[in-house]
Formats: structure tokens, C-alpha cells, sequence
């Protein structure tokens, strides 16, 4: 009896095959099929060459996955030192929640605190995080601020305003408190001082001033907004800050996770010296004290024109080189045209550094519960930027190139690494068709947000439609990439 009954046969060959005869084909016999035994086989794999050759196959897989994952962490480390953690106030929009647009909740007439507890439900709806409040310190009748640690009656109590900071913290918001024109007169509580208080130097006035912002610090404020007329004062308060600042990392040996915030509204023509000498970021003589020094794109000396957009731009790019920048649209903001408005604050939100965005919550909405209500409102619009910027790093950390502009239209280009968007603004009254194919990139893009948030789909860059008055961000994709 044949020994290998029993054991299984894997063919190794075909059992026939074709030859040509006379151009034309004809099977051929190869005879009875040719088998391998599976005992045989076993026998074959483990020779040498097979075992070195499956060796040299699993080391090849093994050094080619060990040196992937050594390339990967080499880029996160180097991204990781050329891109440090961003603090929580960089990564965010500022909101400046003005009294007049205070809720009513007592039915008086004028909006309080407790009203601004209530509004909160809502702004975190749409994904506000720093919400500015003020100012709301205590005045006489011609605006005199009495004390800045003091809050006016006529928006509630401190047990009011400790009530809304505790809601914040819940709904993930942090509030700043806005310090508005004081002087040497409001850091004291006990009225005007007197002729030789008056001739107090630069050191005890700091003090003062500082030891009031503490107060605030001590009940639950993430920072301050500071607007003044007085350059000296801003000075001061910047310089105080950073001493301050400099004392919390050397008492805690290192920064506190939420450490605080100082944004200093500069005038137009005052901005550029103060953010070189005082704000947060790389510069040679920068500070890391949290410091924002928030200038107007639109500055009063300037129209809402392309040109001035354009202007806009430019100074930014060189601003955020060195700085951390803060931007506002300046005193139009808010515009009375709808689309305008619109437009511009796409323009502001998608611009590098922290904008402070005014109130779009109108007054006369601000004193019933009917204005959240408003379906169709420009928050919509606002959730849907902050969603983007929120997720997307080419506007939190990516470079600013201005790519064209016209007398009506400016397009410019934020990127970062693999990640790119092309905002695309016209400022005229009449629809235009843009050519605005940057190098580098797909003819067609993707529309992320316009600011009517009627568009979506693709578009060809040689031919972007824009309405009047509208942005566009579209999403870029790069040549050759799949």
C-alpha cells in the first residue's frame, strides 16, 4: 500500500495547459497533475533559505514600523518646541458684554446682574468663553467713578455678581471685569483725595491700582479689560500687571493653570509702541505676563473700504511675528448694516491673535427673554465661527499672507502645516467674480462658512461669486495631495 494515503496533496501545477498550432489554440496534455505533499511542504519551509527569508521579511516590517514611529515623535516634539501649549485666553474670543445690553430680570428698566446670570444659559450655547462685563463700578451722576472695587447699585449687589461668576465657572466661562477712565480719584474709597495725596508718586499710585484689581482677583474675575485715554495710566497698569505677574511665578514656582489676563485698549497711533513694549510673545522686549494690547483694524482714521481691510492685514502679519496680538473692529463696531456687520466679523474671527468682539445683543431686545429667541440672528453666524476657529490651528496658529485685493475685495490666506483657508471679502455695493487661485493648491475649494451661511458646496478659485457685502472661508486643498 502506497505510504502516503491519507495525507493531503496540494497541487502544484495545472492540470493542463494550451499550446498554439497554427494560430490557433489547442490543448495540451501535461499528464496527470503533480501534487506536493503537506509533510513535504513543511519540510521545504524550514530549510535555510525559507527561514532566513521569512526572518529578513518580519525585521524589515519590525524596522520600518520602529522607524515611522521614531519620525512621528521627532515632528511632535519639534512641533510641540516651535509651538508651545497656548494659555486658555489665546485660544478664545473675547465678548464685551456692555450694560446696555444687560438683561432686565427685575422689570426697572435697566439691565442688572442677575439679568447677565440669565444670559449665560445662552452664550454658552453659542460657545462664548471670556465674557467681558462693564463697566459696571460706581459712579455719581456726571460718570465719576467713585470706586473702582465697587459696583454700581443700579446692577445689583457683589451677592449678585458672585452668584453670576459661580454660573460661569459652570458653563465654562471666564469673566473679566472692564476698568473704564479711572483715575487717582477712583482708587480711593473715601471720595477725592486730598492736595497731598495728590502729590503721591508713580510707585503708591501702582500700588493703589493694583491692589484694586486684586479685589476683583479675590472674588472670582479671570482679568480685565483697561480703556483709557491716559496712555500714563495704561502704562502703569501694564507695568504693575507684569510685577505682579512676576511675583505669582515666583511665589507658586510656575504659573497657575488659569492664570489671568490684562487687555489694554490702546488708542489708534499709540497701539504698535505699547504691544512692542508690553504684550505677550517672542519678542526681545515682550512680556509673558498675559498681556494683550488690543488694537482697532479699523481705526478712526480709516473708511470701511477694501483698502483700509487691506492695510488691516498687513499690519497684522507683522504684528503677530513677534507679539500676541488683540484686535477689535474699532468704533464701528457694531455697523447698522446687517451684511456689514457680517462680513466683518468673519474678517475679525479669522484674523491671528484674540479678537474682542463688541455685543451683538441689541438694547432693545436686552430688557425681555424674547432676544435669544431670534432664530435667524447674527449668532448663528457667531456660533459658527467660534466652532471653526475652536477646531481649525490655521487660525489659531497659523501665518497671514495677503494674497490680492481690488478696490472692492481682499483675499487672504491663513495656513498652517497641512491645513489652509482662503477668506475672501468684498466691500462693495455690487456682486463680483473673483479670480483667486493661489500657487500650490486645487483649483476647486470648499466653502466652510459664508457669511450669509446660505452656501456650502465646492467653487472653482477662478471664479469665486461674492454678493455685496460678503465672506467667504474656503477650505483649501494642496496639489497633488489625495
Amino acid at each position: 500500500m502506497d505510504d502516503t494515503e491519507g495525507l493531503e496533496r496540494v497541487p502544484i501545477l495545472a492540470p493542463a495547459g494550451r499550446k498554439l498550432v497554427n494560430g490557433d489554440a489547442e490543448l495540451l496534455d501535461l499528464g496527470p497533475p503533480n501534487y506536493l505533499l503537506s509533510k513535504a511542504m513543511l519540510h521545504e519551509a524550514n530549510t535555510p533559505l525559507w527561514t532566513c527569508t521569512r526572518r529578513f521579511l518580519l525585521y524589515l516590517f519590525w524596522a520600518i514600523f520602529v522607524s515611522m514611529l521614531i519620525v512621528a515623535t521627532v515632528i511632535l516634539v519639534q512641533a510641540s518646541r516651535h509651538f508651545p501649549p497656548q494659555a486658555w485666553w489665546q485660544k478664545s474670543v473675547i465678548y464685551c458684554l456692555e450694560p446696555a445690553s444687560f438683561l432686565d430680570s427685575n422689570g426697572d428698566g435697566v439691565g442688572d446682574l442677575e439679568g447677565v446670570r440669565q444670559q449665560l444659559d445662552f452664550l454658552g450655547a453659542i460657545k462664548i468663553q471670556v465674557l467681558v462685563l462693564g463697566p459696571i463700578q460706581k459712579a455719581d451722576l456726571s460718570g465719576f467713578y467713585v470706586n473702582i472695587t465697587e459696583i454700581d447699585p443700579v446692577y445689583g449687589s457683589l451677592e449678585d455678581f458672585q452668584r453670576l461668576v459661580i454660573k460661569a465657572v459652570e458653563k465654562g466661562i471666564h469673566i473679566l471685569l472692564e476698568i473704564r477712565d479711572w483715575d487717582d480719584n477712583s482708587l480711593n474709597s473715601t471720595g477725592p483725595p486730598s492736595s497731598a495725596e495728590n502729590l503721591e508718586n508713580n510707585e503708591t499710585r501702582s500700588e493703589k491700582l493694583m491692589g484694586a484689581l486684586e479685589i476683583w482677583l479675590g472674588r472670582g474675575v479671570s482679568g480685565f479689560h483697561l480703556v483709557n485715554t491716559k496712555r500714563a495710566l495704561l502704562e502703569l497698569a501694564a507695568e504693575e500687571w507684569s510685577a505682579w505677574w512676576k511675583d505669582q511665578r515666583a511665589q507658586d514656582g510656575g504659573l497657575p493653570k488659569d492664570n489671568g489676563i490684562l487687555i489694554v485698549s490702546a488708542l489708534d497711533g499709540e497701539c504698535e509702541d505699547l504691544r512692542a513694549r508690553y504684550s505677550t510673545g517672542s519678542g526681545a522686549n515682550a512680556s509673558d505676563a498675559g498681556i494683550v494690547i488690543s488694537c482697532a483694524l479699523l481705526g478712526e482714521g480709516r473708511n470701511v473700504s477694501a483698502q483700509g481691510v487691506a492695510g488691516a492685514v498687513d499690519e497684522a502679519t507683522l504684528a503677530s511675528g513677534a507679539t500676541w496680538p488683540g484686535w477689535t473692529t474699532g468704533s464701528l463696531d457694531p455697523p447698522q448694516d446687517e451684511d456689514l456687520h457680517r462680513m466683518l466679523q468673519v474678517f475679525l474671527l479669522t484674523m491671528p491673535g484674540t479678537p474682542l468682539l463688541q455685543s451683538s445683543i441689541e438694547p432693545g431686545l436686552a430688557t425681555s427673554h424674547d432676544w435669544w429667541r431670534e432664530k435667524k440672528s447674527r449668532f448663528q453666524l457667531l456660533r459658527t465661527l467660534l466652532a471653526m476657529r475652536s477646531k481649525e490651528l490655521a487660525f489659531l496658529r497659523g501665518d497671514l499672507f495677503l494674497l490680492a485685493n481690488t478696490t472692492e475685495t481682499v483675499a487672504y490666506l491663513r495656513s498652517w502645516t497641512c491645513s489652509a483657508f482662503l477668506v475672501v471679502l468684498n466691500f462693495g455695493a455690487q456682486a463680483q467674480v473673483l479670480d483667486v487661485q493661489p500657487p500650490g493648491f486645487m483649483p476647486q475649494a470648499f466653502i466652510a462658512l459664508g457669511s450669509r451661511l446660505d452656501r456650502r458646496g465646492d467653487v472653482r478659485l477662478q471664479e469665486v461669486a461674492l454678493g455685496p457685502f460678503e465672506a467667504l472661508v474656503l477650505k483649501l486643498s494642496v496639489a497633488g495631495r489625495i
